[in-house]
């Protein structure tokens, strides 16, 4: 039968992130993982975020988290979950090592978003003027592929079917298939792409897949 409810003091720390900062001049930065936890500790229908981090300052703030493996039995729900934080950078010694810990911490999750794909891709928490501006003109999102018959083939990848991957306050992903057209007619080639959006950046960073059918 399904594992008893995890129930952890509020706050009690169940990893650590360490970090050896650079020569960059930002001042946060994006960090993402992945991390075992106890049976029946997330579902990502019920609402609410078991974790949150703790910044270099003493902030705390939910952590976002994606599905990751369930186990063997699935009423114990999910093994693993994918992990991602914005965190500010703290002032260090070179070869100093910056620790952030996660703690365990209920907090609301964020609703699943709606809409078509270019709504989807605005749904974190700080959405950049670029990024917005990018995806509420009209225009395509076009992969041009030219074949060695001098036809031009082309597929627009705002367009079409897409499945929500992941989603949270600081970054979202969407997976899309389209049909590669060319002028002539022909349309073999199909293009997979994963379209992700991470909250205060200013691209729209893309992950394609080519294959024949």
């Amino acid at each position: 039968g399904p594992r008893p409810d995890v129930n952890y003091d509020e706050g009690t720390v169940l990893a650590k992130v360490g970090y050896r900062p650079g020569e960059s001049s930002v001042d946060s930065f994006m960090a993402y993982g992945a991390l075992p936890i106890e049976a029946n500790m997330y579902e990502r229908n019920d609402g609410t975020l078991p974790l949150a981090i703790v910044d270099a300052d003493g902030t705390e703030s939910p952590l976002q988290l994606d599905k990751g493996h369930r186990f063997a039995d699935s009423t114990d729900g999910f093994q693993s979950v994918f992990w991602t934080a914005r965190l500010q950078k703290k002032a260090a010694t070179d070869g100093e090592i910056t620790t952030y810990n996660i703690i365990f911490k209920k907090t609301a999750d964020r609703d699943r978003p709606t809409g078509n794909i270019r709504q989807v891709l605005q749904s974190v928490e700080d959405v950049t003027s670029p990024v917005r501006d990018f995806l509420n003109d009209a225009s395509p999102m076009q992969v041009y592929i030219p074949q060695a018959n001098g036809q031009e083939c082309t597929a627009d990848l705002l367009d079409g079917d897409f499945e929500i991957i992941r989603y949270g306050r600081n970054m979202v992903t969407v997976k899309t298939y389209n049909i590669v057209r060319c002028l002539n007619g022909e349309n073999n080639l199909g293009v997979t792409a994963f379209l992700s959006v991470y909250s205060g950046e200013d691209v729209v960073r893309t992950d394609l897949h080519m294959h024949y059918g």
